[in-house]
C-alpha cells in the first residue's frame, strides 16, 4: 500500500506529480547528508 511504501521511499517515487526540494549537505569525507527542511531523508556515503 502507498502508507507502506512512503515510510521506505523516497516521496518523489511515491507522489510523482508533485514537486520536492531537498538540501545536500556535505559530511566531510563521510558523504551526503540529503534533507527536506531540517528533517534528514537519507545518507550517501562516499
Amino acid at each position: 500500500s502507498d502508507a507502506v511504501i512512503e515510510t521506505v521511499l523516497p516521496d518523489f517515487y511515491v507522489y510523482p506529480g508533485k514537486s520536492i526540494s531537498y538540501t545536500i549537505l556535505t559530511q566531510g569525507h563521510r558523504g551526503f547528508m540529503f534533507t527536506i527542511g531540517k528533517r534528514p531523508i537519507f545518507f550517501c556515503t562516499h
